[in-house]
């Protein structure tokens, strides 16, 4: 390419606009063209011009003529050479930008078919996975009867419903508290220790349940819809039975018990619904509450 640019320019500046022959300030050739010489001699022979003459004569207003003309003449001719030189710069900067970006996309080009070369293989295998995958999900979709396609959600959405999961943990905890501080000599942190871990059993489980086990119950084949209804049952013995639990170790720690969670579930085998206390039972309802 180095060699190419070289002989454009050669053939660039090699096309000069050329200067008009006529334009000569040589002094032999202007003493010649209006034969000065002769004229000195013809006025010399006539005693002209006399010593204090000041106005110049008819021949030398000519040459002075001559010479403002030829000197317009050459501002007029190198003004048209600098025009041509700077639209002959121009274009070859055009030109070699043209030249430059065909190198850059030849080297682009290059670049391209060696990535295509090395990754080749790999990108064959996602296509074929990505093609796999997208098969399995047609026959999903036709099997379950769904039209719609699937709902990925973002990070950030797994990461808001996750933190609501802790914010209910912590609340049913806060709020439950009090009710079990009652029991215990260890006061309000005793009590948020118990609740905040009967909530944890029982925010999670209904979550795990509801994420896993709940959703089959709207699955088209039977048995997934046999399963889903088995899990709505499980769901709600085990809110039910998580509730009662709470109510039965409150029971148990307001009664001063040595081992509130033993004798606990020993009531609940002999009296499952044997509350005996008001707020025993608001735990057991605002432990159900979805």
């Amino acid at each position: 390419m180095g060699m190419r640019v070289m002989a454009w320019l050669k053939r660039l500046f090699s096309r000069q606009p050329a200067r008009p022959e006529n334009l000569s300030l040589e002094i032999d050739s202007i003493v010649e063209k209006f034969q000065i010489v002769k004229e000195a001699k013809r006025l010399a022979s006539m005693g002209l011009p006399s010593f204090h003459e000041k106005k110049p004569t008819q021949k030398e207003i000519e040459v002075v003529e001559h010479l403002n003309l030829m000197r317009e003449e050459i501002q007029r001719h190198h003004v048209r050479q600098s025009e041509s030189i700077q639209s002959k710069v121009v274009g070859m900067e055009l030109n070699y930008k043209a030249l430059q970006s065909d190198a850059l996309n030849a080297e682009f080009e290059r670049q391209t078919r060696k990535l295509m070369d090395e990754q080749g293989d790999w990108l064959k295998k996602l296509a074929y996975n990505a093609m796999v995958r997208f098969k399995e999900l047609e026959v999903f979709k036709k099997k379950n009867g769904l039209e719609r396609e699937a709902n990925y959600p973002s990070s950030s959405g797994l990461v808001l419903r996750y933190s609501i999961l802790v914010f209910l943990v912590a609340v049913e905890g806060v709020l439950n508290a009090n009710f079990f501080a009652e029991g215990l000599s260890s006061g309000l942190i005793g009590g948020f220790v118990y609740a905040a871990l009967l909530a944890g059993i029982n925010v999670l489980g209904c979550f795990f349940l509801g994420k896993f086990a709940v959703p089959w119950i709207v699955s088209r084949p039977i048995a997934g819809k046999m399963f889903g209804a088995v899990s709505v049952l499980f769901a709600a013995c085990f809110m039910l039975m998580v509730a009662m639990s709470i109510g039965h170790i409150r029971e148990q720690l307001m009664a001063g018990a040595t081992n509130p969670t033993q004798q606990a579930w020993e009531a609940m085998q002999t009296h499952f619904f044997g509350l005996n206390d008001l707020v025993s039972w608001f735990l057991v309802a605002w432990c159900c509450m979805p």
